[in-house]
């Protein structure tokens, strides 16, 4: 089973916050193979009813070769729109004060 190094956390979505993308996929990729243990357990375990058996065995079919490689690619490609992101947000925190960010006004004469 998991020891308590081996815990970690999934982290609910949020529409505006990249880093909680991020941080699901590197977790879901630290767990995958406890996950996949799991499954398999259920599998073969009789304690359950009939569907989650059967249930579990659909998702250990679906974390083929192809869902690690999406998942590991989908982790890069979100890491990197995250620090982008947060350059981006800091750019223009920094840069508020001194831009006017609307054009139409102007620091002199009305428009």
């Amino acid at each position: 089973m998991l020891t308590d190094e081996q815990l970690y956390t999934l982290h609910s979505l949020n529409a505006t916050r990249w880093s909680c993308r991020v941080d699901n996929y590197v977790t879901l990729i630290k767990v995958l193979s406890a996950i996949k243990a799991m499954l398999e357990l259920i599998v073969d375990d009789d304690l359950y009813d009939l569907e989650t058996p059967a249930n579990a065995l659909s998702l250990l079919k679906c974390t083929d070769f192809q869902f690690c490689l999406v998942l590991c690619i989908m982790a890069f490609i979100l890491s990197e729109a995250h620090v982008v992101s947060k350059y981006e947000c800091r750019r223009c925190i920094r840069g508020s004060g001194q831009t006017n960010l609307n054009p139409r006004q102007s620091s002199g004469s009305p428009t």
